[in-house]
């Protein structure tokens, strides 16, 4: 399609300059009459007689030529005015003008139409080179016109021949040019796809350095978190250690903003441990009755839970001793079934060698047939007697070992079912209860990842709000300190004030700044109230915080024991112990510190 608008586009550049080349014969035909014309005049004006000798100037017109000159309007024309002899100076002076210019235009002329003949000439030499190679002969003027006529036309031929010539170098210029285009877009393309790739390295490597930003600051939140945690199990042995009696905290008589050492420390924000900012809690002795019901409550729950594992380990043993009694039936079973494969095997072969045996019996007695009619009638008889009893014996013989083979082939197929019945029910047992197992480690799996999360988002919003009251409360103990020691210096002023008053001025005068100081001391009074009352709901927000931080640290707890019972869970669903006498006394041992766990929770922070 480019290639079709290009060569459009060059056929109609080629048309426009034909037509340009048309116009430019034209116009320098106008001009060789025009030379013709002004040489023409130029006779006349050389023949014509001079100025002198007309009777007046206004008679004198310049002649008309064919192209047409405008009528100029002078200071020499008859409408000029001009009287007297400088009208004919005038006149002369002007026509020696015009006859410079038309001497110039003629040589312009002249150099064109030498243009034009020296072109005419090499058309010329053309024709007569063609003219020399084609045959002489001899033609009439009409033949020679043809001749002529052909050898313009084949000079157009060449012409046009160089014209197209000249656009296919156009056409092929401007290839070049398309190609080297194309050349530049396919690099700026590569390099467009080489900064893309590098900016996307560039972001990867972003990426990753904040990935690796983050990870550090995780590290260093469970490192915290951590902390508090091994802070709150020190503070609960220490509870734990002291035997007095654990209640339901409480706020005890003297609050924590109300110390001075207390206040102090929060003022000069010292890291404190847990356990001393948990020092002011005081547990009150009304729940002591109670310790003995949870106690026998939990003693209880440790013996159900063991009973139940106990269970669960007997139910297991008779399991196996089942497994165990079937396998050894079915052992017992498959030998008796080979006992009476080999009897069958044993009969068969017998059979085998009394039906080899009968054929050489037949023969003998073929053999002797005058000796059997010899023998008497008795010894016939027993011969009778003793063959249809040997027959019978046979027949019995084969009859029992056919009932013995069908037999054992029952038993076989008998015992083939049991044991695959065995097998599968022994199968789909394990299989369900593996089933069970792994639906259990998936439940737990899940309600761990979901408790998790939900503990990670719950601790994220704890620290968050737990920061901007920590920063909330820097700022507000920042602005009373300075209203503080704003306040002190006012009264400093204000005493200062008064002693120079009390000692310069009348008791009368002095009234009035009485009144002033009494409002003032009453406005610090009110200061001071609204003072404490922002430090009390300053501490009391230190609290909750510290509460929040104690939740947020339990909550991890509880997700350590849940991973840790994940754990055991699947390292008891992949290993079975090998004697439950060996696993039970370290499930107990977990049992029970669950339940000192729960009662720690219990009583520390119900």
């Amino acid at each position: 399609m480019q290639n079709d608008a290009l060569i459009q586009r060059l056929k109609g550049e080629l048309q426009e300059a034909a037509e340009a080349g048309i116009a430019e014969c034209r116009a320098a035909e106008d001009l060789r009459k025009r030379n013709d014309d002004l040489q023409s005049e130029l006779v006349e004006c050389k023949l014509s007689p001079p100025l002198s000798t007309l009777s007046t100037s206004s008679e004198w017109r310049w002649p008309t030529r064919s192209s047409g000159v405008k009528a100029r309007g002078s200071i020499t024309s008859s409408e000029g005015g001009v009287a007297g002899p400088l009208r004919k100076q005038h006149l002369a002076a002007q026509f020696d003008a015009d006859m410079d210019e038309y001497i110039r235009e003629n040589e312009e002329l002249k150099e064109k139409v030498t243009t034009l003949e020296k072109a005419n000439r090499e058309l010329e030499k053309v024709t007569a080179e063609i003219n020399e190679n084609q045959p002489r002969s001899p033609q009439s003027p009409a033949g020679s016109a043809k001749v002529g006529l052909q050898v313009q036309h084949v000079a157009r031929n060449i012409a046009r021949d160089r014209a197209e010539e000249e656009l296919k170098r156009e056409v092929e210029i401007e290839k070049c040019e398309v190609a080297a285009l194309q050349q530049s877009l396919e690099k700026f393309k590569r390099e467009a796809a080489f900064e893309l790739q590098k900016a996307r390295a560039e972001v990867e490597e972003e990426r990753a350095a904040k990935e690796r930003d983050i990870r550090k600051t995780e590290q260093a939140r469970e490192k915290e978190v951590q902390w508090l945690h091994n802070e709150l199990d020190a503070a609960k042995l220490r509870y734990i250690a002291r035997g007095v009696p654990r209640q339901s905290p409480g706020p005890s008589e003297v609050p924590a903003f109300g110390k001075p050492e207390k206040m102090a420390s929060i003022l000069i924000e010292e890291p404190a441990s847990l356990a001393d900012e948990l020092g002011h809690f005081v547990w009150p002795a009304e729940e002591d009755s109670n310790l003995e019901a949870e106690i026998s409550e939990l003693r209880e729950e440790l013996q159900m839970m063991e009973q139940f594992h106990a269970a669960e380990t007997e139910s297991s043993h008779r399991a196996k001793e089942e497994l165990a009694k079937t396998e050894v039936a079915l052992r017992t079973e498959i030998q008796e079934v080979q006992g009476l494969r080999r009897a069958l095997e044993a009969q068969r072969g017998a059979e085998v060698k009394t039906e080899k045996i009968k054929p050489s019996e037949e023969a003998e007695t073929a053999e002797k047939p005058a000796k059997a009619e010899k023998v008497e009638p008795r010894e016939k008889t027993k011969d009778a007697k003793n063959a249809t009893a040997q027959d019978a014996s046979d027949k019995k013989g084969l009859k029992a070992t056919k009932d013995v083979s069908k037999d054992a082939k029952g038993m076989e197929s008998k015992n083939d079912a049991i044991k695959k019945e065995a097998l599968e029910m022994a199968k789909q047992e394990l299989q369900g209860a593996l089933k069970e197992k792994q639906e259990e480690i998936t439940s737990l799996k899940r309600a761990a990842d979901h408790r998790a999360a939900e503990q990670a988002q719950e601790l994220a919003a704890y620290a968050n709000s737990a920061k901007l009251r920590e920063r909330h409360l820097v700022e507000r103990m920042e602005h009373f300190e300075s209203l503080a020691q704003t306040s002190h210096q006012e009264a400093k002023v204000q005493s200062r004030a008064e002693a120079k008053v009390q000692s310069q001025e009348s008791p009368l005068q002095l009234q009035p700044l009485k009144t002033e100081v009494a409002e003032l001391k009453l406005w610090k009074e009110e200061e001071l109230a609204k003072q404490r009352s922002e430090a009390r709901r300053l501490g009391s927000e230190r609290a909750e915080a510290e509460k929040l931080k104690a939740q947020a640290a339990a909550l991890f707890d509880e997700a350590d024991q849940e991973r840790q019972e994940l754990q055991r869970m699947r390292a008891l669903s992949l290993q079975e112990p090998s004697s439950p006498s060996k696993a039970k006394p370290a499930d107990s041992e977990m049992l029970r510190t669950l339940a000192a766990l729960r009662y720690i929770d219990a009583h520390l922070y119900p």
